[in-house]
């Protein structure tokens, strides 16, 4: 079903636009089916452990633009950079040591060292690569996304299909952009959250737990007790209330709900698809999202029934 939606001429004239900042470890798996009819554009500023291929020469992408660069909400000659013992976790803002100190995971906050950094807008290299609109945004800047997503234009932003971010919870490091600052944002944006993944690491200091227990691992420590929240991995869907019905939007959220399992939104977009535009494809998705579902309901519906029986007898 990917396939036959990315293979309409509304995406082969204009193909999705991917947008990929914090790249440290590789980009987004979910991509792939979608990757080879898709440019996408990568930043990560710490390339320790960036895994993409910086000269498209063996890309899964139709087209592939990568910036070694701090994006940030103004481009500048000169920021900043914090390196952090995890290549995950460093960042333009500073960790916040005193916080942190109270966690598990404080080691990897650790600054080994500060350098000089080139920064680069969003919107300037957007420009800089010609590219007008973006679909799926997806960004782990380490307390900087909502800065960076509200550096682009407001027309832009109201054509995202999905916005994926990964904002604090706690306070990780100075000045960042909390998870209620996103949530406000978006509200006011026509958004809706489709999924909410809480992260995080155990309460107890590092040296509390390599001195009293003897564990100098976190994997480790992480077997020991609860885990608090951290972070969250937040995603968003556009609502699609736009008053102009734009075909090509239609069938790349279609595509993207298909990808995330959004299998009840992706029926809704089709439904509005067979009523302005009447065209197989929209029923051919219906159909699809329809069978998914089902094929969901036989697959889960016996260990329901289990759990309620267990749930009313013991």
């Amino acid at each position: 079903m990917i396939k036959t939606i990315m293979e309409t001429k509304e995406l082969t004239d204009s193909p999705p636009v991917l947008i990929d900042i914090g790249a440290s470890g590789g980009l987004l798996s979910i991509w792939k089916k979608i990757a080879k009819y898709s440019i996408c554009i990568g930043f990560d500023a710490d390339d320790r452990e960036t895994d993409f291929d910086k000269n498209n020469t063996n890309s899964e992408y139709k087209k592939m633009y990568i910036f070694n660069k701090l994006v940030s909400d103004s481009t500048l000659e000169k920021n900043n950079f914090y390196l952090t013992k995890s290549p995950f976790c460093s960042s333009s803002l500073k960790p916040d040591n005193n916080n942190l100190s109270s966690y598990a995971f404080s080691n990897l906050f650790k600054v080994i060292n500060t350098i000089e950094i080139q920064s680069l807008s969003l919107s300037d290299a957007l420009q800089e690569v010609g590219i007008e609109y973006v679909d799926w945004f997806k960004t782990d800047s380490q307390g900087t996304d909502l800065k960076i997503f509200t550096n682009l234009d407001d027309k832009i932003i109201q054509n995202v299909i999905v916005a994926d971010f990964e904002p604090g919870i706690i306070d990780a490091y100075i000045g960042e952009d909390k998870i209620y600052d996103i949530m406000k944002y978006m509200d006011n944006k026509g958004f809706w959250v489709s999924n909410c993944d809480i992260k995080g690491s155990p309460r107890i200091k590092f040296e509390h737990a390599k001195q009293k227990l003897k564990l100098n691992k976190l994997s480790l420590i992480e077997c020991c007790q609860k885990i608090s929240p951290g972070w969250v991995e937040l995603s968003y869907f556009s609502s699609f209330n736009d008053s102009e019905i734009n075909k090509r939007k239609i069938l790349l959220g279609c595509a993207f709900s298909i990808l995330k399992k959004q299998y009840g939104f992706a029926l809704e977009l089709s439904e509005i698809g067979i009523n302005h535009f009447n065209e197989p494809i929209f029923y051919q998705i219906n159909d699809f999202c329809l069978k998914k579902m089902k094929q969901g309901l036989i697959k889960r519906f016996p260990l329901l029934v289990v759990k309620r029986l267990y749930q009313k007898f013991f």
